[in-house]
Parts: structure tokens; sequence; C-alpha cells
């Protein structure tokens, strides 16, 4: 039963043609001129976060170098299908779990910058996700109508197949 729903998901996610493309950076510094490296990954949990990443997003390039006081994670993808229907708040709580852990470590502080558009349909939305401390949220800035007839086929297409039990 469930590889039929997930036969079923992916076809409709295929159908739908959601497509992201993010570009962002997370920098991780202290407070005072103390560096971050590679050697603080252990306490900043850098590993956790970056496999939790590559399981939830697949597709993401995730890059992490040094700088003179700070550690940065660069994050990209371009035009990449994705499956998951609700992006943006599992994102977001990826983000926040993170930014909430380096914040309870003590003398961290993370700083955030994400963006990107999702492709979905006829429709490009923009957004952004930006940090305060440990809350982390996302607003769409922009959104644009494309007419496509291809698009339109597919909204055809998916809402028989959710109706088609």
């Amino acid at each position: 039963m469930q590889i039929k729903e997930m036969a079923k998901r992916c076809l409709i996610a295929m159908l739908i043609n959601r497509r992201l493309t993010l570009s962002g950076e997370l920098i991780i510094n202290r407070s005072g001129m103390e560096s971050v490296g590679k050697d603080n990954s252990t306490e900043i949990l850098l590993d956790e976060f970056l496999n939790e990443l590559s399981e939830k997003f697949p597709g993401l390039t995730v890059k992490v170098s040094e700088g003179i006081c700070d550690l940065t994670i660069k994050m990209f993808t371009n035009y990449k299908l994705i499956y998951n229907v609700d992006f943006y708040n599992e994102f977001q709580k990826t983000l926040e779990c993170y930014a909430i852990k380096i914040n309870d470590i003590g003398n961290y502080n993370l700083r955030l910058n994400v963006y990107g558009e999702m492709a979905v349909f006829s429709e490009v939305e923009e957004f952004r996700y930006l940090n305060k401390n440990s809350i982390v949220s996302y607003k769409i800035s922009a959104k644009q109508a494309r007419f496509i007839f291809l698009q339109k086929l597919r909204k055809f297409l998916v809402g028989k197949i959710l109706t088609t039990e």
C-alpha cells in the first residue's frame, strides 16, 4: 500500500512540476573576534545539520567554508524538481531548529540569508528566509503568473488523479 501511495506522490510531483531554485548562506560567528572553524564542528553540531539537510532536501548542494572569524554554510540548487508539497514550512523548521541549537550553545551567533524562487504550474513565487536570533521566518516577496499551455494541462491531470481513487 505504501509503494502505491509513494508512486502516486511521485507522479503528482512530476505533473505539478514544482521546481526550486535556491541560493543562500548561514554564517556562524562568535561574539568578539574569536574564530570559528571546522575544528568547532562537533561543538556547533555541523555534521548533524548537514546530514539533516541532505536527508530532507536531496539535490541541495551545500558547501562549508572558513572565513577569518566565521564559518559559512553555502546552499544552492537550480531548478530542481522537489516532491515536498510543504517545502516552505519544512525548510523553515529545519533552519529554526539549527538556529535554536546554535543560540543554546552560548557565545555563537547565526545569521542566515536564503532566497530563491519556486515554480509551480504557471506561477513563480520569489521567497526569502531571514532570522533574528533563533527565530527564522520566510516571506514570499513576489508572485508572477506565466501562461503555459503545458502547465494548464498538468494542472488538469493532477486534479483528475486526485479525484480518482
